[in-house]
């Protein structure tokens, strides 16, 4: 899950699953304080950024692999 890897990071990035009829959907909300720089902001896309594509590559391999009788 996205948030808990950003969070090892130490950023605190809300997730939420949507009700009933589209829970295959997670939204994600950032909530930054006055005075957040670009600089930090940039930090936090980069490790965004790193974090999925993790994500995808480890989901990629998945896709690949499968069960051999």
């Amino acid at each position: 899950m996205i948030y808990l890897r950003v969070r090892a990071k130490g950023w605190q990035i809300a997730a939420y699953t949507m009700p009933n009829n589209r829970e295959d959907l997670v939204v994600m909300r950032v909530l930054v304080r006055r005075g957040f720089s670009y600089d930090l902001a940039q930090l936090m896309i980069r490790d965004l950024v790193v974090v999925i594509d993790s994500l995808e590559g480890k989901l990629k391999i998945l896709k690949r692999s499968s069960f051999a009788h």
